[in-house]
């Protein structure tokens, strides 16, 4: 099952197989007591960030961590990219009140405006991009991601700007990103309010140096965590 909250349809749990992809599947909307007794049934469950993985590992022994995958051969860096204007970019579901909060638009929006930056989004739903365009479309285009999100579980998002060479910045709460990377180094860490994205997004148009470095990074840090070869064996190892 792609998520834990399909146990509820499954009849025999002990033949199956489990992903957690979101750590907001603990966040009190869903029964815990039932996700867990749910969990506990299954033949195996796969975490896609440490937090969850020490949360099912406690239910479930036969648990393990794999994080979202990326053929890292399409999904790379722009080798043709010029010297374009500084764009920030916001990728995500923001279709209802709770999402829009959730995923930190506003914070994004407002703080854009503020810096006098363009932002280009790609969302789900109207203005949404064929996946198959994202890169040429979306990621070849801007300059960093911005994503103050309150939770991940292994963010496709960050993981697709990682992988493209694309200086993320985002929240200590998200989730796999925000639990592995290195503020500085490979990322920029933010809070959920317009000072503080406005403070990274500065950072990083004020300094190409350093939008170079951190872009590098990121791709080496998708090159570790991210290639979808590796996340297949350690799939294919469960299922045997």
């Amino acid at each position: 099952t792609q998520q834990a909250l399909m146990l509820e349809d499954i009849q025999e749990k002990q033949k199956t197989i489990t992903r957690i992809g979101t750590n907001s599947i603990f966040d009190g909307r869903y029964s815990v007591e039932r996700i867990f007794n749910n969990i506990k049934q299954c033949f195996a469950v796969i975490a896609t960030n440490n937090y969850l993985y020490k949360t099912a590992k406690k239910i479930n022994p036969n648990t393990y961590l794999i994080p979202n995958g990326l053929d890292l051969q399409e999904w790379k860096p722009n080798k043709r990219v010029g010297r374009h204007k500084f764009i920030a970019g916001f990728c995500a579901n923001i279709s209802t009140p709770e999402y829009r909060d959730y995923k930190g638009y506003d914070y994004v929006e407002q703080a854009c405006k503020e810096l006098g930056v363009e932002l280009k989004t790609a969302l789900y739903g109207e203005q949404q991009i064929p996946h198959d365009k994202m890169r040429e479309e979306f990621y070849y285009k801007i300059s960093c991601l911005v994503h103050p999100t309150k939770g991940e579980g292994s963010s496709n998002s960050i993981m697709e700007a990682l992988a493209c060479g694309v200086p993320v910045i985002t929240t200590r709460e998200a989730g796999f990103h925000g639990e592995m990377l290195e503020d500085g180094k490979n990322v920029l860490f933010c809070e959920r309010d317009v000072e503080s994205v406005k403070k990274c997004i500065e950072k990083l148009r004020e300094d190409r140096l350093l939008r170079s470095r951190i872009g590098k990074a990121g791709r080496k840090f998708a090159e570790k965590y991210h290639d979808v070869n590796e996340m297949a064996k350690q799939y294919k190892q469960i299922f045997e």
